[in-house]
């Protein structure tokens, strides 16, 4: 009987751990199919690089003013660092004659070895840019360009958020960046693992319940504090 008993044990804590890891990988393909699609509007927590001539879209805030961030808005990133976005010169050829002030990207279009960003300027007139590399620095400079009707129907277009300012990014915060801070808190608050007599408290899930497990959740959330106050007189 006790060795049937402790199969069992052994089972359902397999069956737990089982489930765990399950909702684990269901949790971390969802979080990157979200977060891959909120690379193309720049709001990704990792690049997938999946524009062509190593772009990347990034919305963040660049602007100051007293030395206080102002608000948020849509860049294009070439060369690793370079951004373009309001207040970007751009020139109109690969020889640098005559340019324009970008003062919003409106959106843009992206193939595999094609991109056109569509820009406005000072007087809301539309333009386009495109990578051109120069072939001996092997650098990338986004210059103005004619598109095709033709042409753009062949590639996707991307509408980018409009910008917005520093309270109202934060009012709709970034909900990633939630989960994450949450986790960190959690795993802080409980150092990563803790054993109790209960079982194992890992990440704030309780997981392996030992056999002496007899506690309720009450009693249990009751043993934690009492721990956490011996902890701060030792």
């Amino acid at each position: 009987m006790i060795f049937n008993s402790a199969n069992g044990l052994i089972y359902m804590r397999h069956c737990k751990i089982k489930a765990i890891l399950f909702i684990v990988c269901i949790a971390i393909g969802l979080f990157i199919k979200l977060d891959r699609d909120r690379y193309f509007i720049g709001k990704s927590c990792f690049d997938y690089k999946l524009l062509p001539y190593g772009l990347q879209p990034k919305y963040y805030s660049h602007s100051y003013k007293n030395g206080n961030r102002v608000k948020y808005e849509f860049q294009i990133i070439a060369n690793g660092f370079e951004g373009y976005g309001e207040g970007t010169s751009c020139f109109c050829n690969k020889d640098r004659e005559g340019s324009f002030t970008i003062k919003r990207i409106e959106g843009y279009y992206y193939g595999k070895e094609t991109f056109f960003a569509l820009c406005l300027d000072n007087e809301n007139k539309k333009h386009y840019i495109t990578p051109f590399v120069n072939v001996r620095t092997k650098d990338i400079l986004l210059i103005e360009a004619n598109a095709s009707k033709e042409e753009l129907k062949r590639l996707r277009y991307v509408k980018v958020p409009e910008p917005v300012s520093v309270k109202e990014y934060y009012e709709n915060y970034n909900y990633f960046s939630r989960i994450l801070m949450w986790l960190t808190q959690v795993q802080q608050r409980n150092k990563a693992s803790i054993r109790t007599p209960g079982g194992t408290l890992c990440f704030g899930i309780f997981v392996c319940p030992n056999a002496k497990a007899s506690r309720s959740l009450t009693q249990f959330r009751a043993h934690l504090k009492v721990q956490s106050s011996i902890k701060k007189y030792i």
